[in-house]
């Protein structure tokens, strides 16, 4: 549902298989479950509009996925905008994730666990739908792996991180 020139961007790449979707729903979870509807590739990775990735995320996140039990691979993040901090994440600790979430949206998820789970659920009001899909998909015998990346996260007033932050 942008209302920027995200249709004229994407049109730029379709000789590189980019197609472009759109969804009216205005949900992060929804928009992500329609998306995910429209492949047929055995990972995907979510990225927001103002995100943007290093030329070798995608090929660090890939590398561990060669383990089959790996459900989910995630870097560290790059803020840049309102905030220039690198965030040095942790390796992956399940007691951990079950009280904290240390997991970007911009993880590499494998689509089997995915549509094993269902996808995201939508929870109005919470904002943190990546971390209820992570500690779902992770109940089962699945693991996260940490790869040797890192992701670059805008950071500015209306960032939804921020918001969540001042409702606690």
């Amino acid at each position: 549902a942008s209302t920027d020139d995200t249709k004229e961007v994407t049109m730029r790449y379709s000789d590189r298989g980019v197609v472009y979707v759109r969804c009216e729903n205005r949900s992060l979870s929804l928009t992500r479950n329609a998306g995910a509807k429209c492949t047929n590739t055995p990972f995907l990775m979510y990225l927001d509009a103002d995100d943007y990735l290093p030329p070798h995320y995608i090929e660090k996140c890939i590398a561990p996925m060669h383990d089959p039990k790996v459900a989910l691979v995630y870097g560290d993040m790059q803020n840049f905008g309102d905030d220039n901090r690198l965030l040095n994440i942790p390796q992956f600790d399940h007691d951990r994730l079950e009280r904290q979430n240390y997991i970007s949206s911009h993880a590499l998820i494998r689509r089997q666990v995915l549509d094993l789970v269902g996808g995201y659920r939508n929870l109005p009001g919470f904002a943190l739908e990546d971390w209820d899909f992570y500690r779902r998909a992770l109940q089962f015998n699945w693991t996260a792996r940490k790869a040797d990346t890192y992701v670059y996260y805008r950071v500015h007033s209306d960032s939804m991180l921020l918001c969540v932050k001042d409702k606690r």
